[in-house]
């Protein structure tokens, strides 16, 4: 048997605006912010998307509105058209405004049309933004404009302007830096104040700090440290230190290697196990340090090696094998031989001195002077 169950004119009123609520919206005014607001694939939501939440929002697939302040929970997507302050926690979360406190999303969280003020999480995938103050943690990738805190990601870190951190399992880009970059594989900016430290790669354009790497760190203009096993530098004011290769072009400051050193002018000292260049007609400056060998263009300073090569040299070169100097002014001291084309000086050796036209003074076992009172004679000779 059916019963037949009689709905009064005020049920029916108040089923159907229960309807209502979840099928377009309640439209109340719209400048008040509403406290509650529950949504399951907009516009499938209790209020419309035009409306500013004050207190809670729950979004089960998608939920849309204009600000939001409070606690923000999906089990899916939400957007927020305006500004957030509070803590926001989804699968995937959008801000076109300024947010303010704690956005967490599991898959991402983007507000790449506005900034972020606090902490952004993009557990998996990523962490996008505008401007950046605070932190940005993802075990994929960080990127933002502005940045001042810290980028902390898995894979990567990118920014326009970062103060502060990058932290990257692979990966840092920025255009400006100051603060610092750490990576496993590749640091790069092109200005920046601060430390770049990778396990294999760093690189910058203008840059005054420190350059770590195990393998290479390259800079257009660096003051500063650069410490790697290859170390190459347009201009060039500070310290390199490096287990192969330091190069500069424009040094001013002191390079240390296991093997090489290479300076196309500048001023300083280039101290190496095996080789130390300076080229390049300008010359360079400064003194030059090695346990085999010392070869320079130009030069003025003093070279101390087994050998010491010079085309031009102003200055001392210090052997315990072979001075050689095109253009010699100054002192040229060897335990064998020295030898000069042309130039004005001193050369002493234990062994032998040889010169094409040097004028100066020749002490040494034996003695050969184009120009001498006599071209051969022991001892000494002397030409003016």
């Amino acid at each position: 048997m059916f019963r037949i169950v009689h709905i009064s004119r005020a049920g029916s009123v108040t089923l159907a605006l229960a309807v209502s609520l979840l099928g377009s919206g309640v439209r109340a005014e719209e400048s008040t912010p509403l406290p509650v607001q529950l949504a399951i694939w907009n516009p499938l939501q209790v209020f419309d998307s035009q409306r500013s939440i004050l207190g809670l929002r729950y979004s089960l697939i998608y939920g849309v509105n204009q600000d939001v302040s409070g606690l923000d929970i999906s089990t899916g997507m939400t957007s927020t058209k305006g500004d957030f302050a509070g803590v926001q926690i989804g699968a995937f979360n959008i801000i076109d405004g300024i947010a303010t406190g704690l956005q967490f999303g599991v898959f991402g969280s983007d507000t790449r049309k506005g900034e972020i003020r606090g902490v952004q999480v993009g557990l998996l995938a990523g962490s996008f933004s505008g401007d950046v103050t605070g932190l940005q943690l993802s075990l994929g990738g960080n990127s933002g404009a502005d940045t001042q805190g810290s980028q902390l990601g898995g894979f990567f870190n990118a920014a326009d302007k970062a103060a502060g951190i990058q932290f990257a399992g692979l990966a840092n880009f920025t255009e400006s830096l100051k603060g610092a970059q750490i990576s496993a594989l590749y640091n790069s900016t092109k200005s920046m104040s601060g430390v770049q430290i990778s396990a294999l790669y760093n690189t910058s354009e203008d840059s005054k700090g420190v350059q770590l790497s195990s393998l290479l760190n390259v800079s257009d203009d660096f003051k500063g440290v650069q410490s790697s096993m290859i170390n190459i530098a347009n201009g060039f004011e500070g310290v390199q230190d490096a287990f192969l290769v330091n190069v500069a072009k424009d040094l001013n400051g002191l390079q240390l290697s296991l093997v090489v050193n290479v300076a196309d002018g500048g001023t300083g000292i280039q101290a190496a196990s095996v080789f130390n260049y300076a080229k390049g007609d300008t010359g360079m400056k400064g003194r030059q340090l090695s346990l085999l060998l010392n070869v320079a263009e130009s030069f003025k300073g003093v070279q101390s090696s087994p050998i010491n090569i010079a085309d031009n040299i102003e200055g001392v070169q210090n052997a315990l094998l072979l001075n050689v100097a095109n253009d010699l002014d100054g002192l040229q001291l060897s335990s064998l031989v020295n030898v000069a084309n042309g130039g004005t000086g001193l050369q002493i050796a234990t062994l032998f001195n040889y010169s094409k036209g040097t004028k100066g003074l020749q002490l040494g076992l034996f003695n050969y002077n184009k120009n001498g009172f006599l071209p051969f004679f022991p001892f000494f000779n002397i030409a003016r």
